[in-house]
């Protein structure tokens, strides 16, 4: 059975989007969307593309509803591409279990630090240098965030 349609609508609805909002991200109308949902009129593989990465899932789950989430990428740098990659990878593989962490582990606590905390106050010298030792101290960490919560 192809319900499509029924997906479309479920997605919509789960993102908090109206027909026409769903449109505009995609340049159709609330007409078109409706009309995609209740499956009278199918979308073209352009458009179908279009509300598959609106919709923050795979087209393949948009088309056959085989489940594989997305993430919009295309505006993030190759390093954050890289950062989450291998984020992605650590938690479907990890290089170290227990309390020991990896040097992969720590060095992907060290990017996500200068990334998401030095990079968002936008002054590396408002913050000292991390090394793996640093990282290791959550109460530094706990430290520094609460420093970059009053910055913002």
């Amino acid at each position: 059975m192809f319900d499509m349609g029924k997906r479309i609508c479920k997605l919509r609805r789960d993102a908090h989007l109206s027909q026409k909002q769903l449109g505009e991200k995609i340049g159709k109308s609330a007409s078109t969307i409706g009309s995609y949902e209740n499956d009278t009129a199918v979308p073209t593989l352009e458009n179908a593309a279009a509300l598959a990465e609106a919709l923050h899932v795979s087209l393949d789950y948009l088309l056959y509803g085989e489940k594989s989430r997305t993430l919009p990428l295309q505006k993030m740098s190759e390093n954050r591409v890289q950062l989450l990659t291998d984020l992605a990878q650590e938690f479907a593989a990890p290089t170290s279990h227990g309390a020991a962490f990896s040097d992969r582990k720590l060095d992907i606590l060290r990017r996500l630090y200068q990334d998401f905390i030095v990079k968002s106050i936008g002054c590396s010298a408002c913050l000292p240098p991390v090394g793996a030792d640093t990282l290791l101290r959550s109460r530094t960490i706990f430290c520094h965030l609460r420093r970059f919560c009053r910055f913002r």
